[in-house]
């Protein structure tokens, strides 16, 4: 079947939907096209949901006992990681909770180990109503505000502390590499934290695909933790080319591009690598409106630009401005919908945003 936008920047064009296989039979990719190797479908474990978050679609299984299989050791100390695509169940979407007694098997992907046609014990399929499901640690439900209701109008904001002489720098990360990053119990997110001194926060974003991860710190920290962070992205990508998408505040990439380009030329000096802002913005929920920034190289030609970057956003960084800053400079927050309708109606004017990120055309 197809259909026809009729709004934004894609009014006019065309696209297909309800995709099947000839016949009408649902399409299925297994794990393999995924990058996740089976190393052995046999072979079944046993273990408990130890964390689970449904906003972000993922968690990890804990289990008593080192898994082996095939000669390769799992061990308990590790957990596995479960992406939401891998439980087998009738719920629209799937879920766990923390707790859940589950069976899987065991891949090895990109970022470590993870479980495979996650069941419940026996090979029964998952069943977990909507309000049993686990949503991080924090365990906030979807759609809620402080304020008090449901509803896509009344997203939560992010209230990110910063002392003074610090700025707030965001990547975009995909949500398959995030649970690495943060590692089991938040390991991997602490040791980086302690080796660049900046302050790492993984704030939900609500939805699947390209994650947010803010980085609170001065100068020099904030440029070593975007230099660490990417590195780790490329290795566990097993990749030699470098990539760092920075999300600029909307109300700020003007002083960030720069005149006629100028900013970008500034941020990409003598580099070979690539710099370049998407002409789109995007509203990353819960955290504002903003635009892409990438840039991408080898690891020499990204080291400048990546430190050029992370000063032109310090120096415009201002809470006021931040997020979805400047939508009304006479009101601090919103007090209603119709003010994050507003602010959404002018920017989509200005800067044609899109309703969810994606991962740009680089």
């Amino acid at each position: 079947m197809g259909g026809q936008h009729t709004k934004g920047q894609r009014t006019g064009q065309k696209f297909a939907s309800k995709i099947t296989l000839p016949g009408g039979t649902k399409i299925s990719v297994g794990a393999e096209a995924k990058g996740r190797e089976i190393i052995d479908a046999s072979k079944r474990f046993t273990g408990k949901v130890k964390y689970w978050n449904q906003q972000r679609g993922f968690g990890w299984v804990e289990f008593e006992n080192d898994l082996t299989v095939n000669g390769v050791t799992v061990p308990a100390k590790d957990d596995v990681y479960v992406p939401i695509d891998e439980i087998k169940t009738d719920n629209k979407p799937p879920g766990l909770k923390v707790g859940l007694e589950v069976e899987f098997t065991v891949y090895k992907g990109k970022g470590g180990f993870g479980a495979a046609s996650v069941t419940a014990p026996g090979g029964a399929k998952i069943d977990v109503p909507w309000e049993d499901r686990s949503f991080g640690w924090a365990g906030q439900k979807r759609g809620w505000n402080n304020g008090g209701g449901w509803g896509s109008n009344k997203r939560p904001r992010y209230r990110i502390s910063v002392n003074a002489g610090q700025a707030v720098v965001r990547l975009q990360i995909d949500s398959t590499h995030m649970g690495a990053l943060i590692g089991p119990g938040g390991g991997n997110a602490r040791i980086m934290q302690t080796q660049t001194g900046a302050r790492f926060d993984f704030s939900d974003s609500w939805s699947p695909g390209p994650q947010c991860l803010a980085l609170i710190g001065d100068d020099e920290a904030l440029i070593r933790a975007v230099q660490l962070v990417t590195q780790n992205l490329a290795e566990k990508a097993e990749s030699s080319e470098y990539r760092a998408i920075f999300l600029v505040p909307y109300a700020v990439h003007n002083r960030v591009q720069g005149s006629d380009g100028m900013g970008l030329a500034r941020i990409k000096g003598q580099s070979l690598g690539e710099v370049k802002m998407a002409e789109s913005a995007v509203e990353v929920v819960g955290h504002g409106i903003f635009k892409q920034l990438a840039v991408k190289g080898s690891p020499d030609q990204v080291r400048a630009p990546l430190a050029h970057a992370v000063r032109a956003l310090a120096v415009t960084y201002d809470p006021k401005l931040d997020g979805y800053g400047g939508a009304n400079p006479n009101r601090r927050g919103w007090k209603n919908p119709q003010q994050r309708s507003a602010y959404m109606k002018e920017a989509l004017e200005k800067g044609k945003v899109d309703s969810e990120m994606g991962e740009g055309t680089w």
